[in-house]
């Protein structure tokens, strides 16, 4: 069901890609301190991170190779539950490789130069490393070794130099779409936004971004609702309309009663309304059905007194079986003269004698 969008708090998903030299460690850093709280740094470069620690204030986990994703997805999990606020992956490019190296040995072995069959194996690998981050509870940055390659260019000087460029990150093709931000970086800490979901930064060249810019990108996440109250909500409400329905069902109610009790539709009223309107119908006596009267046939007998006998014979019988419909009602009388019939008995007032004699013996059955 469709409804208003509406802006949650969120959590960080950044990425910071450069060519060696470039400054991915020191400001994905700096952003997670203007952020604030607890970091926690997972180090592959070597302990690259532990450079800056008289800079800044983080723990770390350095890993070594080999550089298994299900580790990762266990060291996510830890910093979830030590309290961390931030955590950088330093770098993701180490990860990446050794699930490619992986894949190759399975293309050349298991899957006999079939790639396509050994991603088969890889990609669910893939998927649920990035499915780690994106569902984490933490600000996740995560750095990103670029190619390099080398230009001929000039200096302030107008001198010709050989220059480090940036040829594109060593990752998978496509990794930014599952990012908030990416920033790409050149070896001279300049840093273009060239994915921004905040709208705010969006294709700007930013010179070492740092605290103050982790600053700015924490008041945007934290604008709008808690997601969490937001989804304790939601999940009330559905679980409301679900007692609702069952309610519905109970009472025999219809879609079409709905306008007796409000001229709102359920779907967009609040808990409370729901609530209220629960109440009322939970409360709501059933309407007593209109009593009948029960018009019963009998065969015409004109013996003296034959009225009274049948008479007799009819209130009895609504009295012994007051659950019955009177189609009911007539059919088991009539079963009554047949079995009358079939044991000879022909005479009419014995008939009636007979009928109310099978009355009696029912009901001295049901008083045992």
């Amino acid at each position: 069901m469709f409804k208003k969008a509406e802006k949650s708090k969120s959590k960080l998903r950044l990425a910071i890609t450069s060519p060696s030299g470039g400054g991915k460690t020191y400001t994905a850093l700096s952003i997670a301190t203007g952020i604030g709280g607890k970091i926690a740094v997972i180090d592959t470069e070597h302990g690259s991170a532990s450079l800056y620690a008289d800079i800044f204030d983080f723990d770390v986990v350095e890993v070594s190779n080999p550089f298994l994703i299900k580790d990762f997805i266990k060291s996510v999990q830890e910093a979830e539950k030590a309290g961390y606020n931030v955590l950088i992956v330093d770098s993701s490019t180490h990860y990446w490789k050794t699930l490619l190296e992986h894949v190759e040995m399975l293309t050349a072995t298991k899957y006999n130069g079939n790639s396509y069959r050994a991603w088969s194996e890889g990609t669910p690998v893939y998927d649920r490393w990035i499915q780690s981050m994106l569902s984490s509870k933490l600000h996740i940055i995560v750095t990103i070794r670029s190619k390099t390659e080398y230009a001929m260019d000039k200096n302030e000087k107008g001198k010709t130099i050989i220059a480090k460029v940036g040829m594109g990150s060593e990752q998978r093709k496509g990794i930014e779409y599952e990012f908030t931000m990416v920033m790409d970086g050149t070896v001279d800490h300049y840093f273009t936004v060239s994915k921004d979901r905040t709208g705010k930064f969006q294709d700007k060249i930013i010179e070492k971004p740092g605290v103050d810019f982790g600053a700015a990108l924490i008041e945007w996440l934290n604008t709008g609702a808690d997601k969490k109250e937001k989804n304790k909500e939601d999940q009330e409400k559905t679980e409301m309309l679900d007692s609702l329905r069952e309610l519905f069902k109970l009472k025999n109610l219809k879609k079409g009663d709905i306008p007796r009790y409000t001229d709102k539709n359920i779907n967009d009223m609040t808990i409370t309304e729901l609530k209220k309107l629960y109440e009322t119908i939970e409360t709501e006596k059933k309407p007593e059905p209109e009593k009948k009267n029960v018009t019963i046939h009998l065969p015409q007998h004109d013996y003296p007194f034959a009225d009274e006998m049948q008479k007799s014979i009819i209130e009895k019988v609504k009295a012994l079986f007051p659950g019955y419909t009177e189609k009911q009602l007539q059919e088991w009388i009539l079963m009554k003269y047949a079995e009358a019939e079939m044991k000879g008995v022909k005479n009419k007032k014995e008939k009636d004698g007979y009928v109310l004699n099978e009355i009696e013996k029912q009901e001295k059955e049901g008083k045992k």
